[in-house]
């Protein structure tokens, strides 16, 4: 029985059925097969009562029309049976005056029924409820008509019209209340599904608005970062070829060079940001110990590096898991800064890492007391080439990087800092399985 009842209740609803369409199908279907169930008792109940006559089977053909706006539903005819759901409540009602009469509060199920075609279209079809509702008034003037004129079928005394009014309206306010529960179910989950479809078009836009100023950047990078470099090589070959002197030659080569390797750094940081926004994130077992290790090892030779004193401690009792690639670029950035922006005429330069693990995150945080970062620059330092120094050479592009990384991961990142005196980054990181 159950399992019939939901086939019912599901009829018409497919996987590919909007969310929106299938909370409609499914309250029609369940108003239509609740308010069959609630005249079923008034089936047993005229059996008993009027013996040797036919109203049972009336009231069962009546209650079963209602089946058929499910059925309707399975066809995909929607509009049909949410219309059918009305005309089968009117005739229901048309047969209960000629039966009855207009004196046991029958009428009141007229009311009932132009509820039920307000709630079955949500107010959304204007003309097709305004046409249920005049159908429905002028079904009212002729049922009106036909007990004027040869009254009600069923002769009923001062009792038995007290008795079925008490049922007729109970039985309205019943059925009331079964459009009103469902109709608004309806109405809160779409009203859910409204502020969701808004909150995913605002955070669309705002990543819009965020790809097109990136874009307004970006074109100004490669009219200035790309070119720099190219027209300072074109410079310094058309400084070569006037030249003999092998000495002089060669430091116009060490500069071209330097030149290129400064292109070929915001070329791959360019590389690194198109690939974070596209790439799926992956999940892989990190060796921390191993992974600063490496990261320190590509300044053995820096001369600033060699003398910076390092303070590492890692915390590695919990196994963490997160994309390799994606960590070893946000930490390759911050030790890199911190060494590239050290103050080495300081008594001791110092470069602390310290890395948590915990069972559903890892804590990292990077500290240097070097050039430190000014305050009015701290909020500013994750946009898009951004630079708060040309004291050192860079891209504006690492630290923009680093923050876009960390977003990826489901993580936050934060600075503390004072100039002159030190800074710190802060990157907390969930587990990623």
């Amino acid at each position: 029985m159950k399992n019939f009842l939901r086939s019912f209740i599901e009829a018409g609803i497919t996987s590919d059925t909007a969310r929106e369409d299938a909370l409609e199908i499914r309250a029609t279907n369940m108003m239509t097969t609740y308010l069959s169930m609630l005249v079923y008792p008034l089936v047993v109940y005229s059996y008993f009562e009027f013996p040797g006559k036919t109203y049972w089977i009336q009231l069962l053909f009546l209650a079963s029309l209602y089946g058929l706006s499910p059925i309707f539903n399975h066809f995909r005819l929607h509009t049909l049976a949410r219309t059918f759901s009305v005309y089968a409540g009117l005739l229901a009602v048309l047969w209960g005056t000629w039966l009855f009469g207009f004196d046991t509060g029958i009428q009141f199920l007229f009311f009932v029924n132009v509820v039920n075609a307000f709630m079955s279209f949500h107010f959304a079809h204007r003309w097709k409820v305004a046409a249920i509702i005049i159908s429905i008034f002028l079904v009212y003037l002729f049922s009106w008509y036909i007990y004027e004129k040869y009254g009600a079928e069923v002769p009923l005394n001062y009792h038995q019209k007290q008795t079925w009014s008490v049922f007729f309206w109970v039985l309205g306010f019943a059925a009331i209340l079964i459009y009103s529960f469902f109709s608004l179910q309806v109405v809160r989950t779409k009203s859910r599904i409204l502020l969701q479809h808004q909150s995913k078009l605002e955070n669309q836009n705002i990543a819009l608005s965020k790809a097109n100023k990136e874009l307004d950047y970006f074109f100004y990078a490669i009219s200035h970062d790309l070119r720099s470099p190219l027209t300072s090589v074109l410079g310094l070959i058309e400084l070569m070829k006037m030249e003999d002197d092998p000495k002089t030659i060669n430091n116009y080569l060490n500069l071209q060079e330097s030149s290129i390797r400064k292109m070929n750094d915001f070329i791959f940081d360019i590389i690194h940001i198109a690939k974070n926004a596209r790439q799926k994130l992956e999940s892989e077992q990190i060796n921390f110990q191993q992974l600063v290790s490496d990261i320190l090892s590509q300044h053995e030779f820096n001369e600033d590096s060699q003398k910076i004193e390092k303070v590492i401690h890692i915390q590695e009792n919990t196994p963490f898991y997160s994309d390799p690639t994606r960590l070893k670029i946000i930490l390759t950035n911050l030790i890199s800064n911190a060494i590239q922006y050290s103050n080495t005429t300081k008594e001791s330069p110092q470069l602390k890492i310290d890395i948590q693990n915990s069972s559903n995150q890892s804590k990292i945080t990077i500290w240097d007391n070097g050039l430190g970062i000014p305050e009015e620059f701290q909020k500013k330092v994750f946009e898009m080439f951004f630079r708060g120094t040309d004291v050192k050479p860079g891209t504006g592009l690492g630290l923009y990087m680093v923050h876009e990384i960390v977003m990826k991961l489901g993580g936050t990142i934060s600075l503390k800092s004072e100039l002159g005196n030190y800074t710190e980054f802060t990157i907390e990181l969930p587990q990623i399985r």
